[in-house]
């Protein structure tokens, strides 16, 4: 069922359900025969009489039309109305109040003055505020009974504002309180004194193949929190992770490898900044060293950093990742192959420099035409024959190393005596030849003379050889040459907002 009514704001006439909403007219006046005002036609009092029974008596109709057709607001629709009207009005006044907030006054006594509506006072445990039919500025009687009606109880709104004032967190803090675990008693401002305002952070950082990088575990059961991106391997090895924002005072960052990192004897610092962390890893480093084939075997973490060269002094030169200065020296322990020792001659944080030695010995003979020397040794002595002495001049040892150098005689017929002679350096010795007979220097000597020598030294071999193992203390870790499919690095940190 439809009904011709009209819309109250333009006044145009349109069919709408009779069961529509209450602010639209229904054009049910009986004769409307449209004579004037005041006219006395039966009609137009049969008319009116129905009108004003429904502006006066209808509960359900907010507007109805007169005789002439004009709309009218019934009495219900008068009260409807002025319904509406006072919830607006107390809403845009509850949202002055708010966006006002509540200036406390003190508590309700005679002769507290009332200026504006967001001033509030205390009154048997209860907040109150201006009532809007109340005209400011107010003096207060103290006479609840007789002006308690000018007043609105403003309920929990006041503790609201307390709790979250903006002048200063510590004020609401200081409205909160708890127990410990220890029933001590605590509020809130009081950690925040302790603590300040702080930022946490947190989240696990995995590479699970080679070069497939860091990454954050995002799954079902982790979530990072406070960072922004993914991590990246910067120039120095260091795994970089940046803040989600900047922070004006740094709180601190706690990176921890987890049980399998851990098994392997990896640790982890991190150095942190106002927007983001570098994460540093290092670990004890050990090499097996070849130097006959001049190769070396290193960890996993460290094989792709880490390499020997041969020098033109014969030593050998290891470089490595850095060690942070101050550590300890590196410790080698040789394998021996022949006589072929080694040892460790200089090191920096980077390098090892090892010297492959062998003794200060070798044999001399003549061959009738020139004196000849064999010795393992990489630099050669130098022979000087001259009336019966033999001078042998070979690579310089220390005054600490002094040793007397040992001579002993070649097994051949060649009737001679060798003796050492008194003239002994520390880059050469001498050997006399005398005929056995008479004692005489012999000025010539005939071939196949010679004599086996020995001082108690070592010095660089000619040839290097030999298996060696090193060792060296807390070695810096390149990132991208970490990686297993489940081990995570543990990020925790606490940066302070406060300016």
């Amino acid at each position: 069922m439809t009904t011709t009514i009209r819309r109250i704001d333009t006044g145009t006439s349109i069919n709408q359900p009779a069961s529509a909403g209450f602010l639209w007219a229904f054009d049910m006046t009986t004769y409307k025969t449209g004579n004037p005002l005041g006219s006395p036609a039966p009609q137009d009092l049969f008319d009116n009489s129905q009108n004003l029974d429904h502006r006066e008596n209808d509960t359900e109709k907010e507007i109805w039309p007169d005789r002439f057709g004009r709309d009218r607001l019934t009495w219900y629709g008068i009260e409807r109305k002025a319904e509406r009207q006072r919830d607006v009005l107390e809403s845009r006044f509850d949202n002055f109040l708010r966006s006002s907030g509540y200036q406390d006054v003190g508590v309700y006594r005679q002769g507290l003055e009332i200026t504006e509506r967001n001033q509030i006072f205390w009154r048997d445990g209860e907040l109150y505020r201006a009532g809007a039919s109340l005209t400011l500025p107010y003096t207060t009687t103290g006479e609840w009974a007789v002006e308690g009606g000018y007043f609105v109880a403003v309920g929990d709104a006041a503790l609201r504002q307390s709790l979250a004032d903006a002048d200063g967190l510590e004020n609401g803090a200081q409205l909160v309180g708890f127990k410990d675990e220890f029933n001590q008693k605590w509020k809130v401002s009081d950690l925040l004194r302790q603590f300040g305002p702080t930022y946490i952070q947190f989240g696990a950082i995995r590479q699970a193949v080679q070069g497939g990088g860091w990454r954050f575990i995002s799954d079902i059961d982790h979530r990072p929190r406070g960072f922004s991106g993914q991590p990246a391997v910067d120039s120095n090895g260091d795994i970089i992770v940046n803040f989600d924002r900047g922070f004006p005072k740094v709180g601190g960052l706690l990176v921890c490898p987890d049980e399998t990192l851990a098994l392997f004897g990896i640790t982890v610092g991190a150095s942190v900044g106002l927007d983001f962390a570098a994460i540093s890893m290092s670990k004890d480093m050990s090499l097996i060293v070849n130097l006959g084939d001049k190769t070396i075997d290193a960890e996993t973490y460290f094989r792709p950093r880490v390499s020997i060269a041969e020098n033109s002094d014969g030593t050998f030169t290891i470089t490595h990742p850095p060690v942070p200065s101050g550590f300890e020296a590196p410790v080698m322990s040789p394998s021996f192959v022949g006589n072929v020792d080694a040892r460790i001659v200089d090191f920096t944080s980077t390098t090892i420099t090892i010297a492959p030695t062998v003794p200060l010995n070798g044999s001399v003979v003549f061959d009738g035409s020139n004196w000849n020397v064999v010795t393992a040794a990489k630099v050669k002595p130098t022979l000087s024959f001259n009336a019966g002495v033999l001078t042998v001049t070979h690579q310089p040892i220390s005054a600490a190393q002094e040793k007397f150098a040992l001579i002993s005689p070649r097994k051949s017929n060649v009737p001679i005596s060798i003796s050492a002679g008194t003239q002994q350096g520390l880059n050469s010795f001498s050997v006399e030849f005398r005929n056995p007979t008479t004692g005489q220097l012999l000025s010539v000597v005939p071939p196949g003379a010679g004599f086996f020598y020995q001082r108690d030294v070592s010095v660089i071999a000619e040839q290097g050889s030999g298996t060696f193992s090193i060792k060296r203390g807390s070695v810096k870790l390149n990132a991208e040459d970490v990686f297993l499919e489940n081990a995570n690095l543990w990020i925790l940190g606490m940066q302070i907002v406060e300016p």
